[in-house]
C-alpha cells in the first residue's frame, strides 16, 4: 500500500517540518507501507475563484515598521548570514530526513492523508496561493482524509461566496475529518455539516527521544530561548523588559529559528537539535504554535505571547494542553510566569493519552481504507 501525506513539509519552518516527520514515522509504525510526501499543486478549476486580502502585517491594532540602520546593525548584518545558513540546514533536513521527491505529483497513492499544519488556511499568503487539493481534491490518490488539519486564523465569514462553494465541493471528498482547533471545527462544520474528530498536531504526540540523543549540540551554560519568526519581537516595550529580565538572571539571551534583530546571539541548528535546545534552556518565550508546543514538552520555564495572527490556534493549544499559566498576558509578567515550577508528568500524560487518541484514528482510517483500495 502507498500513502501520501500532503502537509506543509516544504516550508522552511521547524514546525512545518517535524510535524511532517512525525506524522509520518506514526503512519509507517501503524501499517506495513511506502509513506512520502505530496507536494501541493494548484488545480485547474481553482482558476478564477476569488480571495479577500488579509493583512497580517498589523498585530494589535499597529501595522509594523522597522528601521533599517541603528545600534543592532551589525547584529542584523551576522545573523542575516547565520539565517541563510540555518535554511540551508532546514532544506537538506527536507531532503534527507524527509526525502522529498520532486516527482511526487506523478505518483498514484492508495491513501491521501492531508495535514497536520495549516493545510486549510487559505488565505494565508503562500507560493501556491489557494489550491482546492489541499481541502481534498486530491487526483492521485484513491482515499483521502485528515489528520489534525488546521485553517490557523481563517474563518468562514472571511471567504467569499466563490470560495465557499469550491472549498464545500472538494471536502466532500474527504472520507474521515480530523482537525486540530476548535476553529478549524466550525470551519469545516458550516461548509459540510459534517463533525470532525478534534486530534492534537503530531509534534505533541510524537516521541523524539532517540533523534534527540543522536543531535547533541554545544549550549551555552545559562540561557534564555527566543523562539519566533524574524523580528517579529520588535515592540520597544517587549525588547527592553526581555533585555532587563535576562539581565537580572544573569542569562544569555540567544533567538533560535529566526534572529530578532536586537539579539546578538543566533543558534543555527537542525531540527532535532532545537528540541534539545529547548531542554536545556533556563527560560523560553515564544509567540508561535510551535514554538509553545516545544516549550511545554521540553523547556524548564517558559512564557507564552499572544499575537492577533494566531490567537485562534494558539489559545486553543494552550487550553488543550492546560498550560494557560504560562501565557504572558503582558510582558510585565515575565517574573511571575518565571516563578512557575511546570509539572512535565501532566504534559506526559496528555502526550500518551492523545498518542493512543491517534493512533486508533489513523488505524481505524487506514485500515478500513486499506480494505476498500
Amino acid at each position: 500500500m502507498k500513502i501520501g501525506i500532503l502537509s506543509m513539509q516544504r516550508v522552511a519552518n521547524f514546525g512545518s517540518v517535524l510535524q511532517s516527520y512525525s506524522l509520518k514515522k506514526i503512519v509507517e509504525s501503524i501499517t506495513d507501507c511506502e509513506c512520502c510526501f505530496i507536494d501541493i499543486c494548484k488545480q485547474p478549476e481553482d482558476q478564477g475563484i476569488e480571495l479577500p486580502i488579509i493583512d497580517y502585517s498589523i498585530e494589535n491594532g499597529k501595522k509594523s515598521v522597522l528601521k533599517k540602520i541603528d545600534r543592532y546593525i551589525f547584529y542584523r548584518v551576522i545573523n542575516r548570514y547565520k539565517y541563510k545558513n540555518q535554511i540551508k540546514i532546514i532544506n537538506e533536513f527536507q531532503n534527507k530526513t524527509l526525502l522529498l521527491d520532486d516527482a511526487s505529483l506523478s505518483h498514484t497513492y492508495d491513501i491521501c492523508i492531508i495535514g497536520s499544519d495549516e493545510v486549510f488556511n487559505c488565505l494565508q499568503p503562500s507560493s501556491w496561493g489557494y489550491t482546492s487539493q489541499l481541502f481534498g481534491n486530491v487526483k492521485n490518490a484513491l482515499k483521502v482524509f485528515t489528520y489534525a488539519a488546521s485553517c490557523g486564523s481563517t474563518s468562514v465569514t472571511q471567504l467569499t461566496d466563490s470560495l465557499k462553494s469550491n472549498i464545500s465541493e472538494s471536502l466532500s471528498n474527504i472520507t474521515e475529518l480530523s482537525v486540530r482547533d476548535k476553529n478549524t471545527y466550525d470551519f469545516v462544520f458550516s461548509l459540510t455539516n459534517r463533525k470532525a474528530m478534534i486530534n492534537l498536531d503530531p509534534v505533541v504526540v510524537g516521541d523524539f527521544t532517540s533523534e534527540i540523543s543522536a543531535n547533541s549540540v554545544e549550549q551555552p551554560e545559562k540561557y534564555c530561548i527566543i523562539y519566533s519568526y524574524y523580528n517579529r519581537f520588535h515592540n520597544k516595550k517587549e525588547i527592553e523588559a526581555i533585555l532587563e529580565f535576562c539581565k537580572s538572571k544573569k542569562l544569555k539571551l540567544v533567538s533560535v529559528f529566526a534572529p530578532q534583530y536586537w539579539i546578538k546571539h543566533y543558534a543555527v541548528l537542525n531540527p532535532f537539535q532545537v528540541l534539545s535546545f529547548f531542554e536545556n534552556a533556563e527560560f523560553v518565550i515564544t509567540d508561535t504554535f510551535h514554538g509553545t508546543i516545544f516549550a511545554a514538552k521540553y523547556a524548564k520555564k517558559y512564557g507564552v505571547m499572544i499575537r492577533e495572527s494566531n490567537k485562534n490556534k494558539l489559545e486553543d493549544l494552550i487550553q488543550r494542553l492546560d498550560i494557560s499559566e504560562h501565557i504572558l498576558k503582558e510582558i510585565g509578567e515575565l517574573e511571575k510566569v518565571f516563578a512557575i515550577v511546570d509539572d512535565k508528568k501532566k504534559m506526559k500524560s496528555i502526550e500518551s493519552e492523545e498518542y493512543i487518541r491517534t493512533k486508533q484514528y489513523l488505524e481505524n482510517a487506514i485500515l478500513d481504507n486499506r480494505m476498500e483500495v
